[in-house]
C-alpha cells in the first residue's frame, strides 16, 4: 500500500500570510528609502535596490496567490532575495560576517527549496533558521548599536537594518504559518463491490402423477379376481 503524500501550502487569508506581506512590502520600500540618492552607480542600482525591492515585491506576490496550489513557485523570488543578500554579505569588509552571512544564505536556501518541494517534510527547521538571526539582530546586535552614542548608525544604514529585520521576521511567519495537506493514496487492492445476486426462482409446482394403464402383457400377469357366489341361487338349484 502506497504511503501518503503530503505538502505545505500557506493560506492567503491567515495572519500569518498576511503579516509577510505587510513586512515584505516594508523592507522594499526600506531598501529604497536608505538607498535613495545612489544612482550614479548601474550595477549598484541593479544590484542593490532594484533586484531586492522586485524580489521582495514578487516574494511576497507568489505566496499571496500560489502559495495554496503551488508554493514551491516562490523559490524563484527567494532566489533573488538570496543572490541580494550573499553579495552584501560579500562587500562586507569582515571576514566574519562575509562568512556567516554566505553559509546563512545557502542554508536558507536548501532548506526553503526542501521543505517547498517535499523533500524535508517539516517546516520547523525554517522557523529555528529564521527566529534565531531576528532575536540575535533584533534584541541584540541592534540594541548595543543604538546604545553606541559615539558612533551612531546613518539614516540609510538603518533603513536597510529595518528592511533585514522585515525580511527575516515575514520569514519566519511565513514558516510558522505553513499548513500540512495530506493526500490519501487510491487503493488499488481493494476489490469492487460485489453485485447484487438476483433473486432465486421459485420452482414451479409438480404435475400430478397420472398412472400408465397396464400393458396386454402386465394384464395376463394380474391374477384373476373370482366372482362372488350368490347363495339363493344355489339354494334353489338344491331344492330342485
Amino acid at each position: 500500500m502506497d504511503k501518503p503524500k503530503t505538502r505545505l501550502y500557506a493560506e492567503k487569508t491567515s495572519f500569518w500570510v498576511e503579516g509577510m506581506v505587510i513586512l515584505l512590502v516594508l523592507a522594499a520600500a526600506f531598501q529604497v528609502v536608505g538607498c535613495w540618492g545612489l544612482w550614479s552607480d548601474q550595477f549598484f542600482v541593479i544590484t542593490q535596490i532594484a533586484l531586492p525591492a522586485l524580489s521582495f515585491l514578487l516574494f511576497a506576490l507568489f505566496v499571496s496567490l500560489l502559495g495554496r496550489k503551488a508554493l514551491w513557485l516562490s523559490v524563484l523570488p527567494f532566489l533573488g532575495g538570496v543572490g541580494f543578500y550573499a553579495l552584501r554579505f560579500w562587500n562586507a569588509g569582515d571576514m566574519i560576517v562575509t562568512v556567516s552571512g554566505i553559509v546563512f544564505c545557502a542554508l536558507a536556501l536548501v532548506l526553503y527549496m526542501g521543505t517547498v518541494f517535499n523533500l524535508i517534510h517539516t517546516k520547523w527547521l525554517l522557523v529555528i533558521l529564521f527566529a534565531i538571526p531576528f532575536g540575535y539582530r533584533a534584541f541584540y546586535r541592534d540594541v548595543k548599536l543604538l546604545q553606541d552614542l559615539e558612533h551612531p548608525v546613518s539614516f540609510a544604514a538603518g533603513m536597510q537594518e529595518m528592511s533585514l529585520l522585515c525580511v527575516v521576521l515575514g520569514l519566519l511567519l511565513l514558516s510558522l504559518g505553513m499548513r500540512k495537506y495530506v493526500k490519501e493514496p487510491k487503493n488499488k487492492d481493494a476489490a469492487p463491490p460485489a453485485a447484487e445476486s438476483a433473486p432465486a426462482a421459485v420452482p414451479a409446482p409438480a404435475a400430478p402423477v397420472v398412472e400408465a394403464a397396464p400393458t396386454p402383457v402386465e394384464a395376463e400377469a394380474l391374477p384373476a379376481v373370482s366372482e362372488p357366489v350368490n347363495n339363493d341361487e344355489k339354494t334353489d338349484s338344491d331344492e330342485a
